[in-house]
């Protein structure tokens, strides 16, 4: 008796270690079609990969670009889908872990079948492109700032500007604020940091009279008091904080609260759900440069902007009309090709030539150091307002 009460215990154990170590499956957004097999064979179906951070500190921002990619995918298909094939979404959570990433990306290739891979937000953006480019699958990174990505993995597709753009534009904002002494807290361990900080100081200092002076910290500093009260005494104009959203929140959390009340100027990854939850109250007076305005009056954001209020019942992030593109992008190089994968699909892809998004004209060049229009965002009331649009 007790012999097979143990065997049957062991047995619901092995059972339950079995499903604790089970990679969750894949969540499919868009049509699944079955036919009885006497009906005509079915319309194959555009298997687009998605993997994002569903779950963790970026689910905000995951979520978002999900929801964009969803009305895209909604949109094509109330219009016959693409080349007659319906398209539907092939989700893996990344849930805001970068090891995670990796086999989320091979799980999607070899697994799911997937023709494309849109996605990212969470790190190991090198790593991904490097898969993507041992299978010849493109990858679509809508939110990927760092310089030289494409330009090494030829099969990643970026659609935002890069971060030398986003430090000279926030330069150029500081006119606007009639700043002549900016000081620039940074960490120089950062490479993303480094960038923009040279960026900015390189811009700033162009103009006759401008003065900057660099505080940078250590890497892990999680105690800023040190830098606020140096601040303090340099009394200057702005501060530029070239710092990813999370940190950059807890940044300001303990300036306001030293009494720093100094504009600070940020980065394009603060417009997210995520930083202005962390940063509340303390990100009165901060300014970023934005990667869509909802002001746009193009037919593409038109569409883009009515179809996400009507789904959701709330304004869209720069995250989620990031996701719409990157689909668009891509379904329009597709069908440029007929349907072809591989090499033909990649050079479409590479071709794509004032596309018109929601996030305004889209033109893929591997530095992406030419000259866009940046709409310039501040938080006022909890929220992200239009400042006003600049060209650096």
């Amino acid at each position: 008796m007790i012999s097979n009460l143990f065997r049957v215990s062991l047995c619901a154990l092995v059972a339950l270690l079995a499903l604790v170590g089970c990679d969750d499956p894949p969540q499919i957004i868009g049509p699944k079609i079955e036919t009885p097999p006497s009906s005509p064979t079915p319309p194959l179906v555009l298997n687009i990969g998605v993997y994002l951070p569903l779950q963790g500190e970026m689910a905000a921002s995951g979520d978002s670009m999900l929801n964009g990619l969803i009305i895209a995918a909604e949109q094509a298909n109330a219009s016959g889908g693409v080349l007659g094939r319906p398209v539907r979404l092939v989700v893996r959570d990344t849930k805001s872990q970068p090891d995670r990433v990796a086999k989320a990306v091979t799980d999607l290739i070899t697994e799911d079948n997937v023709s494309c891979l849109i996605g990212g937000l969470t790190g190991s953006g090198s790593e991904a492109s490097a898969i993507a480019a041992e299978y010849q699958i493109p990858l679509i990174a809508p939110g990927s700032t760092m310089p030289g990505v494409p330009s090494s993995e030829p099969w990643t597709i970026r659609l935002c500007y890069t971060d030398f753009l986003s430090g000279r534009v926030m330069a150029k904002f500081a006119d606007s604020l009639d700043a002549t002494h900016a000081v620039v807290l940074y960490d120089p361990g950062i490479d993303y940091a480094k960038a923009l900080a040279m960026a900015f100081g390189k811009a700033f200092k162009s103009k006759r009279g401008n003065k900057i002076v660099g505080e940078p910290f250590q890497t892990g500093t999680t105690d800023f008091s040190e830098h606020i009260q140096e601040i303090q005494k340099i009394r200057p104009d702005v501060v530029f904080l070239p710092a990813d959203a999370r940190l950059a929140a807890a940044i300001l959390v303990q300036a306001r609260a030293a009494g720093l009340e100094t504009p600070f100027l940020g980065t394009a990854t603060w417009d997210t759900e995520e930083f202005l939850n962390d940063s509340g109250e303390a990100s009165r007076n901060c300014y970023m440069p934005g990667r869509y305005a909802p002001s746009a009056e193009t037919e593409s954001a038109r569409a883009f902007l009515s179809g996400y209020l009507e789904k959701y019942k709330k304004s869209p992030t720069a995250m989620a009309a990031l996701g719409y593109d990157s689909l668009r992008v891509f379904l329009d190089a597709y069908k440029k090709t007929q349907g072809q994968g591989g090499e033909p699909l990649r050079v479409a892809l590479t071709e794509t030539m004032n596309f018109e998004g929601a996030t305004g004209p889209i033109t893929f060049e591997p530095a992406l150091a030419i000259s866009k229009a940046v709409p310039i965002l501040k938080v006022k009331d909890g929220d992200f307002a239009f400042v006003e649009t600049l060209v650096p």
